[in-house]
């Protein structure tokens, strides 16, 4: 082989070489480092990654549903942020209160849509406070509360393609309750049923055991349930026993015996207005949360008469009222269509 020709492959033969190795590499860093949409505090794969607070990226809070008018509020971590996670008496006035805007915290607002964009948000060592404040009239969510934080580093080709991260992943957005159906009625110890409205017309007179269950459906959202009301009491008419029980979803979340033959005469100045809780539980911060139905039961024990009505008889009768009983959220407003629901004969 001519001296020149063996030279000329040996040169071609090399550069091929060369552009396998570098187009190897080349793909390599085409498959290098992206985290797919990792968020918060989540560890990034080791790969072709840059910084986080180099880099620039930005952060997004959505939201389940479009929301007509909302703040969405990230405080700085070390910001003291006064009522977080009160559901009833947190005040962003408040909150903001003395802070800076812009320094000590960000907001972004939503108008008809779910979704609110941060621009290029800092990884810190501590996770940021987010608060959603609801603006909308009549209102659509709660507030919600949570912390979050930004990853130190993320792909090059997720920072590339301008991706955001998640800053939602710790929150918990309740919607605003809408009630559907209010309903009540009375259930015997042997289980006849009698719709509200209609009188108790037993067969026999006599002592009996009648439960009235009044029954509020929770149609959309979550309802942060507070009170339960009893009042309107007549106790000239027979009654020897009466409990007050109130069940969240089928789980009872509060029960009293308000006679049971050993206490006094039940009456108006013995009426009450009592957390829906057993315990000690603050209800503004840890709500009893209704998303199927709330339901009050009064069961009475007494002399019922099918016939005779006559106040202070020591019998119920028809269309006598012995007792009252509602519901409110925690925000004072009443459960359902508002109304209070009545034991009657």
């Amino acid at each position: 082989m001519d001296s020149k020709v063996g030279v000329a492959l040996g040169i071609v033969s090399a550069l091929i070489v060369a552009g396998a190795f570098t187009g190897g590499f080349g793909m390599l860093n085409a498959f290098a480092g992206d985290n797919g949409g990792s968020d918060g505090n989540q560890t990034v794969p080791s790969g072709d990654t840059v910084s986080v607070n180099d880099w620039g990226v930005d952060g997004e809070v959505t939201l389940p549903l479009d929301v007509s008018s909302a703040e969405v509020y990230k405080f700085q971590p070390g910001v003291d942020v006064p009522d977080v996670g009160d559901y009833d008496d947190f005040s962003i006035s408040d909150a903001t209160s003395g802070l800076q805007a812009g320094v000590d915290y960000e907001v972004v607002e939503i108008s008809n849509g779910d979704t609110a964009t941060f621009s290029e948000v800092k990884h810190q060592d501590q996770n940021y406070q987010f608060v959603l404040v609801d603006k909308s009239d009549p209102r659509e969510y709660h507030y919600s509360f949570w912390r979050e934080g930004m990853p130190e580093t993320v792909g090059t080709a997720f920072a590339e393609a301008g991706k955001t991260i998640n800053l939602d992943d710790e929150a918990n957005f309740d919607q605003w309750a809408t009630y559907g159906t209010d309903s009540a009625g009375y259930k015997t110890s042997d289980s006849k049923y009698f719709s509200a409205g209609s009188d108790l017309s037993f067969e026999s007179n006599g002592s009996k055991t009648v439960t009235l269950e009044r029954s509020v459906e929770v149609s959309q959202g979550v309802a942060y349930l507070g009170d339960v009301e009893v009042t309107g009491f007549n106790d000239g008419e027979g009654i020897s026993e009466v409990d007050v029980s109130v069940m969240v979803d089928g789980e009872e979340v509060y029960s009293e015996s308000l006679k049971d033959g050993s206490t006094g005469p039940l009456s108006d100045s013995t009426s009450f207005r009592n957390a829906l809780t057993n315990s000690d539980m603050d209800l503004s911060t840890n709500p009893e949360k209704a998303t199927g139905a709330a339901e009050i039961q009064v069961t009475v024990t007494g002399e019922f008469d099918t016939d005779e009505n006559a106040a202070g008889d020591g019998q119920i009768g028809p269309g006598e009222s012995i007792i009252s009983v509602n519901g409110f959220d925690i925000f004072d407003n009443a459960i359902g269509d508002g109304s209070a629901v009545s034991f009657q004969g």
